[in-house]
């Protein structure tokens, strides 16, 4: 399954559960993308809810988020 990337918690239309927070680095944001989700889909997450955009400092690409999972119904 799939984790899905949101801008926003307010862009969010369903419940969901934090389960962490997320922050890491890497050479191209794709990559800086890709180990997120990664990270919150092996925690069980199914989403990565940016606290930022992806931004560049000192030549890598800087991700900062939480990984949340849709809340039980």
């Amino acid at each position: 399954e799939q984790v899905l990337v949101v801008k926003s918690a307010d862009d969010l239309q369903t419940e969901w559960s934090e389960l962490g927070t997320y922050r890491g680095h890497a050479p191209t944001v794709k990559e800086a993308m890709d180990a997120a989700k990664r990270a919150c889909g092996d925690a069980g997450a199914d989403f990565f809810i940016l606290y930022t955009e992806p931004y560049e400092a000192r030549g890598v690409w800087k991700v900062d988020g939480r990984c949340a999972m849709k809340a039980a119904s």
